[in-house]
């Protein structure tokens, strides 16, 4: 229906149909369910794409979503503090798997807790003469949370191995790389090094046999097309560096994620199954690279925390109460120190702090421009919604 238009599920996606409790056909035990992007900011890359998709050097910064079927990696806890040195440590940051979160009127989108930066390792990225796959292979990185703000590293024994987003320096980070799947045709086994009819992640599988029709007869067309997806898609997460070293992320039966080592030298070599739930696969959720853009507003409440000082800046996300999202927080685009620079086509950067807050809070539905944060803006990550002190700063609801 239009509304929060940015945060609106995309009604193709079966994986979003069954988190919102949508009805679909049965999926096949072979084709994973892949949700589709839950709006038009975030896409997903495929394993030959991937590669070209992460920073091409150190200084660049690409934001992504790790996905599960319909699920996505979450970091919980607070936002790192290193002042509180010993006392912080003992903050649990650990990574889960999460649905999709829930908006106004039941629309679902993402928390920011979902989002995660990709820090180069090294100073360039792996050699564009290299095969797409063997260049993802040689690409190594780190990850770090844009809601803890902690980058991403292993815990020790008695956090089960768990990831954690506690790190707070790069130099204490884990180094990870994605391993795309290494596999035969079906039916055909797993693929030998350089086994005859091999073929890799992202190239187009071979036919299977077809009906007079021209289908597969063991799977209905929509579970072909989404085996196809997922083979485009699909990779693991491999620790690179660290006593865990080759080891594979994996979800727990508890939606924590923590490392395993391969189960076999197949899978050590990524030869992947689709449905190996002893190393689940992933696919990757791209922020779409903008200087600017819109969101229309439906909510009463955005959610948005705003600077004192004009421009109006976002400072931070705003608890609306409840088991609800903030609605700006949904769509996983706006960022902190994004500045709001129009609202329903009045120029908000030519007028007084006053006049362009008034503009904001007179009516809603309202389309809202932002012009996205640069490197050079300085800004402090404060990214999850809080109920404490704004110091000033304004929130944005109708009176």
């Amino acid at each position: 229906d239009g509304r929060d238009s940015a945060a609106v599920v995309n009604n193709g996606s079966k994986g979003a149909a069954a988190t919102s409790g949508g009805a679909s056909s049965k999926p096949s035990s072979t084709a994973p369910q892949i949700a589709l992007p839950l709006n038009r900011f975030w896409q997903d890359v495929p394993t030959m794409s991937l590669a070209g998709s992460l920073p091409q050097d150190a200084s660049e910064a690409v934001l992504i979503h790790l996905k599960v079927g319909s699920q996505y990696l979450a970091a919980t806890g607070a936002p790192v503090d290193p002042s509180r040195g010993a006392d912080d440590k003992e903050e649990q940051r650990y990574l889960k798997c999460e649905k999709p979160a829930a908006g106004d009127a039941g629309k679902l989108g993402y928390r920011t807790a979902m989002t995660f930066r990709v820090e180069l390792v090294g100073e360039s990225s792996p050699k564009v003469d290299l095969a797409p796959v063997d260049r993802l292979v040689a690409f190594k990185f780190r990850l770090k949370s844009e809601s803890t703000g902690g980058y991403i590293t292993v815990g020790g024994l008695f956090q089960r191995y768990c990831l954690v987003a506690s790190a707070a320096d790069p130099e204490s980070a884990t180094t990870f790389q994605f391993v795309p799947r290494r596999v035969k045709p079906d039916g055909e086994g797993p693929q030998g090094a350089g086994g005859e009819g091999a073929f890799a992640a992202g190239d187009p599988p071979p036919p299977p046999p077809l009906d007079q029709s021209g289908m597969d007869p063991s799977m209905t067309p929509e579970a072909s097309m989404e085996k196809l997806r997922a083979r485009q898609l699909l990779v693991a997460l491999q620790v690179v560096d660290g006593p865990k070293a080759g080891h594979y992320c994996r979800v727990r039966p508890d939606g924590y994620v923590n490392v395993a080592p391969p189960v076999s030298q197949q899978a050590a070599k990524g030869q992947l199954s689709e449905d190996d739930r002893a190393t689940p696969l992933l696919s990757v959720e791209l922020l779409v690279p903008l200087q600017s853009y819109e969101i229309t507003f439906h909510s009463t409440a955005l959610g948005l925390i705003v600077s004192k000082t004009h421009p109006l800046r976002v400072v931070r996300f705003k608890d609306v109460g409840g088991d609800v999202a903030p609605a700006a927080e949904l769509s996983g685009r706006v960022g902190i120190g994004d500045v709001l620079v129009s609202a329903d086509g009045v120029d908000l950067l030519n007028c007084s702090r006053k006049e362009a807050v008034d503009v904001i809070t007179s009516t809603r539905p309202i389309t809202i421009g932002f012009r996205v944060a640069t490197a050079n803006d300085n800004l402090t990550t404060v990214s999850t919604p809080t109920k404490g002190p704004n110091n000033g700063d304004t929130g944005l609801t109708p009176s």
